[in-house]
């Protein structure tokens, strides 16, 4: 069966791989955005460098579960 090509199945590829590209976009944008939200909760709660960034944030080593 070597050389018989499948068209849909072309179509079904491509559509995957524009599909994929998308996800990756909005991925790149997500953690841009908690990026951002990050810097600003860090700003707010510990400052900025001398270097004008924000502070970095420490987390806690806390876990709380209810339920």
């Amino acid at each position: 069966m070597q050389g018989v090509r499948h068209p849909e199945l072309g179509r079904e590829l491509q559509a995957l791989k524009n599909d994929l590209g998308l996800l990756h976009r909005l991925l790149e944008h997500g953690a841009a955005f908690y990026q951002g939200l990050a810097n600003l909760m860090s700003s707010a709660t510990a400052g900025y460098m001398p270097s004008g960034e924000a502070a970095p944030l420490t987390a806690s080593g806390a876990i709380s579960i209810r339920g």
